[in-house]
């Protein structure tokens, strides 16, 4: 499994259907940045695929803990976004994906812009962006 969730986290599950492989989910995702486990939502585009999504608080900010393609197949833990990434391109049918809201870094306030786009500032660090700060390599900065 990935590295231990953070103290009171409770996972979400949610079920996607991917139809085709040519079918997409709409997902872009990142490495988390620092020690939280999984991989992060930067954003999600509206699909046939992930409609019923958002209803249960599924997209941008959230860290998708592990994946199951297929009925009964134990999840693979979200470790690497690239295989993960693959792995979503790839897969046709259900999709079991668990996750959970990622919180904001020390310092990290999140917004709307007038076109009620999310973004985040971090006014000490004079930082704004439209990418989750986890998933940010705020070191190279």
């Amino acid at each position: 499994m990935p590295s231990k969730l953070p103290s009171g986290t409770t996972l979400t599950e949610v079920v996607l259907n991917k139809l085709t492989e040519d079918n997409s989910l709409g997902l872009t995702l990142a490495p988390v940045a620092g020690e939280e486990p999984g991989v992060i939502i930067t954003a999600m585009t509206a699909t046939i695929a992930n409609t019923s999504a958002e209803a249960a608080g599924f997209g941008k900010g959230c860290i998708i803990y592990d994946v199951s393609v297929g009925e009964s197949v134990a999840p693979e833990p979200a470790n690497d976004y690239l295989a993960v990434s693959k792995m979503l391109k790839e897969a046709t049918g259900k999709i079991k994906l668990r996750f959970y809201m990622a919180s904001l870094p020390e310092g990290w306030t999140e917004h709307l812009d007038d076109r009620k786009r999310v973004f985040y500032r971090n006014k000490r660090a004079s930082l704004v962006s439209s990418s989750h700060p986890l998933s940010l390599d705020l070191d190279a900065v």
